[in-house]
């Protein structure tokens, strides 16, 4: 945790001057443990610096154990790397995640915690990109379910 607090800082410090102010939307989808990954993200965004908020939901898979999880929370970007094609950021926030064990009967457990998105998108034309963005979730909360979280998923970006 202690790396992601020093790395976040050095991003903030070093920032470069050449981003794409507005309203940015981001579309999330893809697949983990065989079950699909769904989420948005909004950042208004002035410079290289952006704040906004973000939702995901991950679902569940009986045969391999995999809890469904619903995340919901605020984040601060940092867009470090941004050229006219490439453009490759650090988010962290915190947020709350409702996770819950596969099945009908599955119990479920609200938590709070710390999440980091990191991403890298290639601009298409002036208003949209395309990339990968990984997510991590952790858990400060319960005991009861995992400590973290992670997924790696397609994004595309429009500006308005």
């Amino acid at each position: 945790m202690k790396s992601i607090l020093i790395a976040t800082v050095l991003l903030f410090t070093t920032a470069a001057m050449s981003a794409e102010d507005g309203n940015h939307v981001r579309g999330i989808l893809g697949f983990s443990s065989g079950e699909i990954n769904i989420g948005a993200d909004y950042e208004n965004r002035n410079d290289n610096l952006g704040y906004g908020g973000y939702f995901l939901f991950s679902g569940d898979d009986e045969d391999t154990g995999k809890n469904s999880i619903f995340a919901i929370g605020a984040m601060a970007a940092v867009h470090f790397l941004n050229t006219s094609k490439v453009d490759v950021y650090v988010a962290p926030g915190f947020g709350v995640a409702k996770v819950e064990e596969p099945g009908a009967g599955g119990d479920d457990e609200t938590t709070f915690g710390p999440i980091m998105k990191v991403g890298v998108e290639y601009a298409i034309n002036d208003k949209a990109t395309v990339g990968l963005q990984h997510l991590f979730i952790y858990n400060w909360m319960s005991d009861e379910v995992a400590d973290s979280a992670s997924f790696l998923n397609a994004a595309v970006t429009f500006v308005f």
